[in-house]
């Protein structure tokens, strides 16, 4: 039989019950109390015998884990989720994530993935130029510029994979090939497990009674299995590859390239420690159908292990068996994942030890480039047929750079569009050439005097009889009154624009037909086409009498 002695202290409605698991404080009438207490908060009501109590929710949870083993690489500090303290479990920066076998390729990847890309600028600069040229007098300077910066985005797009791409070529022979086969198999059966985990922090729990029993609670990311390269890389083999968290591991044949958004990592397999045991995880957001499920829990439990009875809403939560997964590194590696099939990753653990043992093997032979490459950046050179060549002049930047050329030029000349030279209209085409007159005054031409001729001998054949001279027509200029259609002379140069024709300029002397008026516009034609003129910039221009028969 088990004693214990509870004291409680009054003060008012309040009411603080001291115990051996705590402090508690309650306040209320008789008969209705509302307290909280080590064992959270909760509702007493009754009297006469008959009473109800029950707890009142508490916030969430995270997910607990209720596996015990201790972890090999001990985690950062991080932050602290109702009232557990969250350790993260972090790699170090992916800049020191570098052994000596793979500073070589990694400081190649760095200085490729640090040049300067062409194409956003190339981007930029075909989106203004197309406006500038939509923008124009004539808009179809805007459809050829904007082909032009389409062509010249593509061929800076271009320029840049080659500039940035590091192209890593494997030489594979049948045995080796099998090795690697080994390695990619490993993979596609972890891709087919239903469920796969990142952890990235892990909590001790000081009172499991109230996190379901388990001692320890996680974060998780679900992750998947994904076969590409990285960026700017380019094999001849596929690249089976996880994301955890920031970073992302590229498993290749003879190591992992470690990627983030700002920098690059490496190492080999050598250098690589994979830890996996099982651990029993209180999965309450429903088991995986790979899983297997081990036992189940309360989310309240006594000291016992088994369902706290004094909370009614108390539900079971099965226990599932996972697989739990680190990757660490003395370089600074250290990732948990967690699988939902067991033994999913113990293949790949066993394709990686027989990648290192065909290493060793091939190395202690002296068998360099019998099959696969030591894992050395000589391993990783680019074989094919076209690294073998003579490196040639790349011929973008050049077409690029006259692609440009050519848009300014149009830009230019859009705005710009060249002038008509303006010519009078010469004394000869203006008017027949003159009559003879007998002697007395010089008739006058109606429209222009003609160049003065040299003076001829006077006999009997040329001359004429006197008449008299023709009175000169008054000068009309256009107005609003004038008849149309009306053949006018302009006095100053006129610019004409049409959206078939485009720009005609006019000089002093010549002369255009008025059609039609509507309101303050005229239409016009010259050279047999059509224009829209103000009427204010023919108020100069003057009538041409018609000829007399």
């Amino acid at each position: 039989m088990a004693f214990y002695i509870r004291k409680s202290l009054r003060f008012g409605p309040v009411r603080f019950n001291l115990s051996k698991s705590g402090v508690g404080v309650s306040a209320g009438i008789k008969g209705f109390r509302v307290g909280t207490g080590p064992r959270g908060n909760y509702v007493h009501i009754g009297r006469g015998g008959v009473y109800y109590r029950t707890s009142l929710p508490s916030p969430s949870r995270p997910i607990p884990d209720s596996s015990p083993s201790p972890r090999h690489v001990e985690p950062s500090a991080s932050s602290s989720i109702d009232g557990v303290v969250m350790l993260e479990i972090d790699s170090e920066a992916t800049a020191q994530i570098v052994d000596s076998s793979s500073q070589s390729l990694v400081q190649e990847l760095r200085d490729k993935h640090k040049r300067i890309r062409f194409a956003p600028l190339g981007l930029v600069a075909g989106i203004i130029i197309s406006l500038l040229g939509f923008a124009a007098p004539q808009p179809v300077f805007g459809l050829v510029l904007l082909l032009l910066s389409i062509g010249l985005y593509s061929v800076l797009r271009v320029y840049d994979a080659r500039r940035k791409t590091t192209l890593i070529f494997y030489d594979l022979t049948d045995d080796a090939v099998d090795v690697f086969r080994n390695l990619y198999a490993a993979f596609s059966s972890l891709s087919s497990a239903k469920k796969i985990w990142h952890i990235p922090s892990v909590g001790k729990v000081r009172d499991s009674k109230y996190h379901a029993g388990a001692n320890r609670l996680v974060t998780r990311n679900q992750i998947s299995v994904h076969f590409d390269n990285p960026p700017f890389v380019k094999t001849n083999i596929p690249t089976p590859s996880l994301r955890v968290g920031s970073q992302t591991l590229y498993f290749f044949p003879d190591r992992i390239l470690i990627l983030d958004s700002k920098d690059i990592g490496g190492l080999s397999y050598d250098s690589l420690s994979i830890d996996i045991s099982t651990t029993r995880f209180i999965e309450d957001e429903g088991v995986p159908r790979d899983a297997r499920t081990v036992g189940q829990t309360w989310r309240y439990v006594n000291k016992k292990g088994g369902p706290d009875r004094r909370f009614s809403n108390n539900p079971t939560i099965p226990i599932a068996e996972y697989e739990d997964v680190r990757l660490t590194s003395r370089f600074g590696l250290n990732e948990a994942l967690h699988v939902s099939r067991v033994g999913s990753f113990s293949k790949i653990t066993e394709s990686i030890r027989g990648i290192g043992d065909y290493i060793e093997a091939q190395s202690a032979i002296g068998a360099h480039a019998a099959g696969m490459e030591i894992p050395s950046v000589e391993g990783m050179e680019d074989k094919s047929k076209e690294s073998q060549e003579k490196p040639t002049l790349d011929k973008l930047p050049f077409i690029a750079i006259g692609i440009t050329a050519i848009c300014v030029i149009l830009l230019i000349f859009a705005y710009s569009p060249p002038k008509i030279p303006l010519t009078k209209k010469s004394a000869t085409t203006a008017s027949p050439p003159p009559k003879a007159l007998a002697a007395g005054p010089a008739q006058i031409s109606a429209s222009k005097p003609h160049a003065e001729e040299p003076p001829q001998p006077k006999t009997a054949e040329t001359l004429l009889p006197p008449t008299m001279p023709k009175a000169s027509n008054p000068v009309e200029y256009f107005s609003e009154n004038t008849p149309l259609p009306a053949v006018l002379e302009l006095s100053e140069t006129l610019m004409l624009t049409s959206k078939e024709y485009g720009v005609l300029g006019l000089g002093e002397g010549q002369q255009v037909t008025v059609t039609a008026r509507s309101g303050e516009t005229l239409t016009v034609i010259s050279n047999g086409q059509s224009f829209s003129v103000n009427a204010n910039d023919l108020a100069n221009a003057t009538v041409v009498a018609p000829e007399e028969e």
